[in-house]
């Protein structure tokens, strides 16, 4: 089997954490401060409409760097779902609270220079009011056999040095970074943004979460996978276990590599796919389809969407959606941290946290639980049972008095 890759996209997702809500005293207290997060919010979203009219059919939205505006232009499936299914020109600062959805810094470093490999970094940041968050989208462009494209996306992830790397401020970062590097460095930055003094504020570094998606490819026989999907289907009655069937070796020790990034990803042993091939939508109609997930990491591997010779956009749309998606998810559950700690030094929440931890607990039901209001994803799904959280968020459920309307309980 010779398969070669045209385009490997990958997203690594990190938030850091305070230790308290942004306090008043912060640059951005409005993170904490529920009407001017509303109000902020509100009119952030209307100079986005305006631009927005403004633009010319197939423009771009071009924003400044450092610039503080909402998490979307237009469309965006995750969070139109994720909001209860809205429009999101509607979304007014009221809901966006509710919802726990961030501000969004738009490219707090830009990478100037890179590696000899075809390889664009973008960075974006996302502000919370429990802690900041980056993500880092490295798109790999150019036709190599798979296993290569593989050990080229681990150069960029592990040691490729950006050695021009300009913050939004002006300022030329005096050291390279590599990717993680970036990633850490510009939490910290994003954190001096944020705080006044980000030395009086203890913070904590979350572990990162991680999307590889395939853009484009070839080399696979697309009626010989339909033929052996057809032939299991009728053999298991199971489309998941089917795909799973189907599986060729050397692509799952690819997923492999690109789920864990383990430098010794050709020579270990890959995890049984019955264990890391995820639910996903389409699985019974798409042979050859495979949601790949580790415990902080996913793989998209669709090959009739890669292998389209029409310009689709689903691929990059769907790796978005799953970023975007797995670092709102990460944000929930480290609400709920804070509030086991909260917890562990008072008896009770005041009414302000109170609403905000509780809010944040039907949002993680809702995921969990796959509610028509929410956007649905065996990913998230898997992610929540993962973080080691459930019972405590069981036991919030209690000590919060929620009720399984809309929300179901936790198994």
């Amino acid at each position: 089997m010779n398969i070669d890759i045209q385009e490997l996209r990958f997203s690594l997702s990190q938030m850091q954490v305070f230790s308290t809500f942004v306090p008043n005293s912060a640059n951005y207290a409005f993170l904490g401060q529920q009407i001017n997060y509303r109000n902020q919010f509100d009119r952030l979203r209307s100079e986005v409409a305006e631009r927005i009219r403004k633009m010319a059919p197939g423009e771009q939205m071009r924003l400044n760097p450092g610039e503080l505006t909402i998490p979307w232009f237009k469309r965006h499936h995750f969070w139109e779902n994720y909001l209860g299914k809205r429009k999101l020109d509607g979304v007014s600062g009221e809901v966006a609270w509710a919802f726990r959805v961030p501000f969004r810094i738009a490219s707090p470093a830009k990478v100037l220079a890179v590696s000899p490999l075809p390889v664009h970094v973008a960075v974006e940041g996302y502000l919370y009011l429990h802690g900041v968050a980056v993500v880092l989208r490295a798109t790999l462009s150019q036709p190599l056999p798979l296993y290569d494209m593989v050990d080229a996306a681990f150069d960029v992830m592990n040691q490729t040095e950006f050695k021009q790397i300009r913050w939004s401020n002006g300022t030329m970062s005096p050291h390279p970074l590599t990717f993680k590097g970036l990633a850490v460095k510009t939490l910290d930055y994003l954190t001096n943004l944020v705080i006044n003094s980000p030395d009086d504020l203890e913070s904590r570094l979350c572990e990162p979460f991680t999307v590889a998606t395939i853009i484009r490819g070839g080399g696979l026989d697309l009626e010989r996978l339909r033929n052996r999907f057809q032939q299991q289907i009728q053999l298991l009655d199971d489309p998941l276990a089917a795909q799973i069937a189907i599986l060729e070796p050397e692509i799952h020790l690819a997923c492999e590599g690109l789920a864990s990034w383990n430098p010794a990803w050709r020579t270990n042993v890959a995890h049984p796919a019955g264990e890391t091939a995820l639910d996903f939508k389409g699985q019974t109609t798409q042979p050859g389809y495979m949601l790949y997930g580790l415990k902080r990491g996913r793989v998209v591997w669709f090959p009739g969407y890669f292998m389209s010779t029409k310009p689709l956009h689903r691929l990059g749309c769907y790796h978005s959606n799953l970023t975007v998606g797995s670092l709102q998810t990460d944000s929930l559950l480290e609400l709920v941290r804070w509030a086991e700690g909260w917890l562990a030094n008072h008896s009770a929440f005041n009414a302000s946290d109170k609403d905000i931890v509780k809010r944040g607990v039907i949002l993680l039901s809702n995921l969990y639980g796959g509610a028509n209001t929410s956007y649905r994803s065996w990913s998230l799904r898997q992610q929540i049972k993962d973080s080691g959280l459930l019972g405590l968020i069981n036991r919030l459920r209690a000590i919060l008095s929620i009720g399984d309307d809309n929300n179901p309980l936790l198994p």
